[in-house]
C-alpha cells in the first residue's frame, strides 16, 4: 500500500470513528428528547384535564345564570311527610265528627245530654224559680248601690234563698270581691240546672 492510501485509510477511519461518536451522541440526545417529550406530554395531559374541569365548572355557572331558575321539585323529605301526616290526621278527625253529627241527626235518641258537672246546681223546677228570683233581687240591689260589701250581699242572698238549696248556692258563689259581685251572680245563675 502506498503512503497516500494509508493516509486516506487512516483519515477515513478517523472520520468513521467521529461519525460513530456523533451518531451515538445523537441517539443519546434523541433518547433524552423522547424522555423530555414524554414528561412534557404527561404534565400537559394533567393540565389539560384540570383546564377541562375548570371549563366544565365555568359552563355550569354560566349556564345557571343564563337559564331562568325553575322552582325546585318537591322532595319527600321528613318535614313534608310530617306535614302530610298532620293534614291526614285533621282529615280523619273531620270525617269522624261528620259521621257522629250525621248519626245524631238521623237518630236523636242516641244524643244524650251531658251529665251535670260538679259545679252545676241541680234543683227542682220550684227551687230553680225561687233561687233565680233571689239572685235577681240581690243583683238589682248590687247594681243600684244598696249593697256595698261582700258580707252584706251574701247575707241578703242567704235571706232570699230557699232553705233547701241555701248552703249549696252560697258555697258555689264563694266570696267574690264587691267589684265583681254582679258577674259572680250572673255566673251563679248560669250554674242552675233543673232536675227532670
Amino acid at each position: 500500500m502506498t503512503r497516500k492510501a494509508l493516509e486516506k485509510q487512516s483519515s477515513d477511519k478517523g472520520t468513521l470513528e467521529s461519525l460513530l461518536t456523533s451518531l451515538e451522541q445523537a441517539v443519546e440526545a434523541k433518547k433524552q428528547n423522547d424522555e423530555a417529550i414524554a414528561h412534557i406530554r404527561e404534565s400537559l395531559s394533567g393540565r389539560i384535564e384540570e383546564m377541562q374541569q375548570a371549563k366544565t365548572m365555568v359552563e355550569r355557572v354560566m349556564g345557571a345564570s343564563d337559564v331562568p331558575s325553575s322552582p325546585p321539585k318537591p322532595s319527600w323529605s321528613f318535614p313534608l311527610r310530617k306535614e302530610m301526616v298532620y293534614w291526614l290526621a285533621i282529615f280523619v278527625l273531620l270525617q269522624v265528627l261528620v259521621i257522629v253529627w250525621y248519626q245524631g241527626f238521623s237518630n236523636p235518641d242516641t244524643v244524650k245530654p251531658a251529665p251535670p258537672s260538679s259545679d252545676d246546681l241541680v234543683m227542682t223546677a220550684v227551687q230553680e224559680k225561687l233561687t233565680k228570683q233571689a239572685i235577681e233581687l240581690v243583683r238589682e240591689d248590687v247594681v243600684q248601690g244598696r249593697l256595698h260589701s261582700t258580707e252584706l250581699t251574701i247575707q241578703a242572698l242567704s235571706a232570699e234563698l230557699p232553705e233547701v238549696v241555701r248552703e249549696r248556692v252560697l258555697k258555689s258563689l264563694g266570696e267574690p270581691e264587691m267589684d265583681f259581685m254582679r258577674d259572680a251572680l250572673d255566673i251563679l245563675e248560669g250554674k242552675i240546672i233543673t232536675k227532670e
